[in-house]
Order: C-alpha cells, then structure tokens, then sequence
C-alpha cells in the first residue's frame, strides 16, 4: 500500500499490480510506456518530469527522504582517499539533488 509520508491518518492506496520488476530503469519504463503509476524517488525521475514525458499525479505523496548510505571498512583507520570520496559524493548528490533529498519544510 501506499502511504502518505508524515500522517499515518492519512488514507493508503493499494493499487492492483500487473507487472513486477527487479530494475529502476524497467519500472520507470513501464511508466514512460503508460503500464501505470510509480512510486520512486524524484530524483530517479527528474529529467523525465521536467520534460513532461512523465507527470507528478499526488505531490502530497513524495515520498520521506531516504539516507544515502557509503560503505567502507573501518572507520578508525579512514584512508584520506575515502574521507574525500566521501565529501565529493556528499557534495555531488546536495548539488543535483537537493530538491529531491528533504521536504520543503526541512530545508535552511
């Protein structure tokens, strides 16, 4: 089901499925292909709303933000070369993401 991020009170909405996918790019496909309604991070589809080829139907759904995670070793012993992978990355995501990474309200 799908839940509106912020208010359990809300309504969910389940949808009838008819075609499961293991890949972002097959499920943002469906859409394009007009197989039906996604629910995936904006930032996944970005360039395809801003062109209109696929369009936002419930904003008050996005959904709540999700932790970008990096994986290494052992953090008592960080190479400089991960530290600065690490505030690249960081950088990177905020830059051409930032609109899709917090909800208006949390934003400074």
């Amino acid at each position: 089901a799908w839940s509106m991020p912020g208010d359990p009170g809300l309504p969910q909405f389940t949808l009838r499925s008819g075609i499961m996918v293991n890949d972002t790019e097959a499920f943002v496909g469906c859409a394009l292909n007009g197989l039906g309604l996604i629910q995936v991070p904006g930032l996944v589809v970005a360039d395809h709303l801003s062109t209109g080829s696929l369009v936002e139907v419930v904003p008050e759904m996005r959904s709540i933000r999700w932790p970008l995670s990096i994986m290494y070793p052992n953090r008592q012993h960080l190479a400089p070369q991960v530290r600065a992978f690490i505030d690249w990355v960081t950088e990177m995501v905020t830059a051409s993401a930032s609109e899709w990474l917090y909800p208006t309200a949390d934003r400074q």
